[in-house]
């Protein structure tokens, strides 16, 4: 008789305890399910908040390609081409041809410096000619540069699949219409 207590105390603390940890190990995995569900909800709102916050970097691309002046003076062929380095950098090209003569080369550029948008153009004066973005949308920007004599504004768009530039200074203004031809 006394086996037989000894026995069915053992068994008893025995199933005791195994329900014990049972049970310890049924809490443990839903404290543990719900710390996950809880660390996957804070990844996501994370995760939403963060794509919310970023504002998506202007892009240029409907400047790309080459394009040829509508509205030149008598005679001449003003062309721009423009191509993409990086997503902080376009770079172009206009000129003005008459006849087999060049009349005017300026490199131009697009460029992302320090979160700021920049307008450069290259070849005309000694040293770069910076023109801040001031204005930017989809599909336009305009830039200024009140130093520079003259334009002291320009003015990208692109409207029905043709381009437009307007420079600009004290009341005068010269609006160039551009037509794709690559």
């Amino acid at each position: 008789m006394e086996n037989n207590f000894v026995s069915r105390s053992i068994s008893s603390r025995y199933n005791f305890h195994s329900v014990s940890l049972h049970k310890n190990y049924s809490n443990c995995l839903q404290k543990r399910q719900v710390i996950m569900n809880r660390i996957y909800f804070l990844l996501v709102v994370i995760g939403l908040l963060s794509s919310c916050n970023k504002t998506q970097d202007p892009q240029f691309d409907w400047l790309l390609g080459s394009w040829e002046r509508t509205n030149d003076s008598n005679g001449n062929k003003t062309y721009e081409c423009w191509s993409k380095k990086s997503d902080t950098e376009y770079i172009g090209l206009g000129c003005t041809l008459k006849d087999k003569d060049t009349l005017f080369k300026e490199n131009i550029q697009l460029i992302k410096e320090k979160e700021q948008w920049i307008f450069k153009v290259i070849g005309v004066n000694e040293t770069p000619t910076l023109f801040p973005i001031s204005l930017l949308t989809k599909t336009s920007f305009t830039c200024k540069n009140q130093k520079n004599e003259f334009p002291k504004q320009i003015v990208y768009s692109f409207e029905s699949g043709d381009l437009k530039a307007i420079i600009s200074a004290n009341g005068t203004q010269i609006p160039f219409l551009f037509k794709k031809i690559k």
